[in-house]
């Protein structure tokens, strides 16, 4: 996610702590004093079988394992160690600035860029709300990338910890946002709507109607596979309605964005591949390059669908997402081109080709923790290995992929799924099996609520078991 409309890192916004509060102790609370102002340290020592008095010396550069040579003045001082941060912090930030466009050099230099944010916040001081931003500029693109999710956990708990003292209301709705992105990807989706109604509750607070909106449409992206399409359309009109009054563009593309995928998980194609359209219009305008890659990625998904690879259309959005991947390196976009791959080779009857593009896809899809992509990607495998004639794993491929998406909500891919299931039958010649299974999926795809989904999963499970009993006839019969 971009910044979008979050304050500039070179902001210099004051912090609520006095500037002369000196450094604090990690977890202790309290201000330790300079050494130069405190007395000299005296042991006493006596022995408590004898009557003299006790012997009295003071310590020694010596008995602190210090160089003979040490001056007190080789302890930085509290000033001194601001200074040192705003030094850090200007060059990390200057890093960022510089290389915004290549996450390669970010990703490169993460840990360090972390290392200098944690520091900087256990320096009390202005610069603290420029190190809360600059940490959270360290995306979890980055973070998965290296496979250290860990590390960005850790940094968040660090910079909430900060933004309550600073009584920064927006960092905080900034950060707890985060929090709860970090706990959606983690496959922990009750905390992390908690976290966005805190989130929600900070941005409120703050007046900034920009944060509400962010935090509006994180809650619809997780949230969608609750939803009906209907409740998803009322949702996403509302924040459009308020990100077009606010000139949000990047709220506006991503709530289309959000649309298209809505309508992808319920097959209805044509919808998905139009609000797709207009998510990749406005997100060209403004460079979100995340919205530009899944649009495209939804479009050629479409197309797909569509059985419309040949055309030209299709041709030049494949070539521009290549494009694409040579310029962002990014997990997400290399699971979008692999199963672009996969679907293209399966259609083209090179099962074995496929089998591979699919398997690198369910590999980037893993790293990223996208369990959509991995459910997909499993239900894809089934049916490659179901025209390999590898019997057992297409059904343990797809058995996984209906249990993911039951576990997911994505009814609509679940019925796919369990369709496929059926249709393994058919391949080994067992038509009667194959029909009786499909005449189940097909009772139970009569209680979606939406009715273009329905009647389009109606109208292919009645055609496959038509043409099924027209193979054991040889005539066309109509369904019991």
């Amino acid at each position: 996610m971009g910044r979008t409309h979050a304050e500039p890192l070179f902001d210099s916004n004051k912090s609520n702590r006095s500037s002369e509060e000196s450094v604090e102790s990690p977890g202790s609370g309290q201000r330790p004093t300079d050494p130069r102002e405190q007395p000299q340290h005296r042991v006493t020592h006596s022995s408590p079988a004898s009557s003299f008095k006790p012997i009295t010396r003071t310590l020694t550069t010596t008995d602190l394992g210090l160089p003979a040579d040490y001056k007190d003045r080789y302890i930085p001082t509290t000033t001194d160690l601001r200074r040192a941060a705003v030094r850090a912090l200007d060059d990390k930030i200057a890093l960022l600035v510089m290389h915004q466009d290549n996450a390669s050099v970010i990703i490169e230099n993460l840990d360090q860029i972390s290392e200098i944010v944690l520091a900087a916040l256990e320096i009390s001081g202005e610069h603290q709300i420029r190190a809360i931003r600059l940490g959270l500029a360290l995306e979890l693109r980055f973070w998965l990338k290296r496979d250290k999710l860990a590390g960005w956990l850790k940094l968040i708990t660090s910079l909430l910890n900060a933004a309550i003292d600073t009584g920064h209301y927006d960092l905080l709705s900034e950060i707890y946002r985060a929090w709860s992105i970090y706990l959606f990807v983690t496959g922990n989706n009750p905390n992390s709507q908690a976290a966005l109604r805190i989130a929600l509750e900070e941005a409120e607070t703050s007046g900034r109607r920009d944060l509400e909106l962010l935090a509006r449409t994180e809650r619809l992206n997780i949230t969608i596979p609750d939803l009906s399409l209907d409740e998803v359309q009322t949702g996403a009109q509302h924040i459009l309605d308020e990100a077009q009054r606010l000139k949000f563009t990047y709220i506006q593309a991503r709530v289309f964005m959000l649309l298209a995928r809505a309508y992808d998980n319920a097959m209805m194609h044509g919808q998905a591949f139009a609000y797709a359209q207009q998510a990749l219009v406005l997100a060209q305008r403004e460079h979100f390059a995340g919205i530009m890659w899944t649009s495209v990625g939804l479009m050629l998904n479409s197309l797909q669908a569509c059985q419309n690879q040949a055309c030209l259309y299709y041709n030049q959005l494949l070539t521009y997402l290549e494009t694409l991947a040579q310029t962002y390196n990014s997990p997400w976009l290399e699971t979008w081109i692999y199963h672009t791959r996969a679907v293209e080779h399966y259609h083209a009857k090179s099962y074995d080709s496929a089998r591979d593009y699919i398997l690198r896809a369910y590999k980037a899809a893993h790293t990223t923790y996208n369990r959509p992509a991995r459910c997909r990607a499993k239900h894809m495998l089934g049916l490659i290995q179901t025209k390999r004639r590898c019997w057992q794993m297409a059904e343990r491929h797809l058995r996984h992929a209906v249990r993911d998406y039951e576990h997911t909500g994505q009814r609509v891919l679940k019925y796919h799924a369990r369709h496929a299931l059926a249709y393994i039958s058919v391949e080994q010649g067992d038509f009667e099996r194959g029909i009786r299974h499909m005449q189940q999926v097909l009772a139970d795809v009569q209680s979606l609520p939406e009715d273009a989904a329905r009647e389009s999963l109606t109208a292919l499970l009645e055609n496959d078991i038509n043409e099924i009993r027209e193979k054991l006839s040889g005539t066309s019969e109509p369904i019991d």
